[in-house]
């Protein structure tokens, strides 16, 4: 039964269907995954003595932003009846590419963009961040083994610390942990 599924989808295809031009709102949403999943599978290399072995830097956005709108389209293909000529990018289209993006970018780094994001929701204009140890109970990590990827996290310019009073009295300020403005905007189209 796939096999004559994906045959009839072929032929219709074949015949010469019109996929409906995405909106630009669309469009940002798609190239803001496309960012969201090159920042998340960026990695760090480190050397001897922990030192950076080169400057870390992310895949191109562009790459991953058009291979999710083609599994966009073809989605969009899937999911409508054989007979129709135009094809519309649905919400249902959307929420199985949202999907794809988030299992893509799953990942230590996803886990720490999505507690941040949702930590400081409310308040995307005044971001109040969260420690090094909250961050590590919601993504079950050590304190140490968080600390680490939130360092990388800071070379990718995916967050940024606050030193801040420290909320146990005396001592040393205490460091929270924020999302970056563009990080923040990526995560606004793409985690609502």
């Amino acid at each position: 039964p796939m096999m004559g599924f994906l045959d009839a989808k072929h032929e219709q295809i074949r015949r010469g269907i019109r996929i409906q031009d995405l909106t630009e709102e669309q469009g940002d949403r798609i190239y803001a995954m496309g960012e969201l999943v090159s920042y998340c599978r960026a990695k760090v290399e480190r050397g001897q003595k922990d030192t950076l072995s080169y400057r870390p830097e992310k895949e191109l956005s562009t790459r991953l932003s058009e291979s999710f709108l083609r599994f966009l389209a073809f989605t969009a293909v899937t999911l409508s009846p054989s007979s129709q000529k135009e094809i519309k990018i649905t919400k249902t289209a959307f929420a199985i590419l949202t999907k794809v993006v988030r299992d893509t970018a799953y990942g230590f780094t996803y886990d720490i963009v999505q507690v941040l994001y949702k930590h400081d929701k409310k308040r995307l204009d005044d971001p109040e961040g969260m420690d090094r140890d909250g961050i590590a109970v919601k993504i079950g990590l050590s304190s140490s083994q968080t600390w680490n990827i939130l360092q990388d996290l800071k070379e990718l310019g995916i967050i940024t610390s606050l030193a801040v009073s420290n909320p146990h009295g005396k001592g040393r300020k205490a460091h929270y942990y924020v999302l970056t403005s563009h990080i923040l905007g990526i995560c606004r189209q793409v985690l609502g």
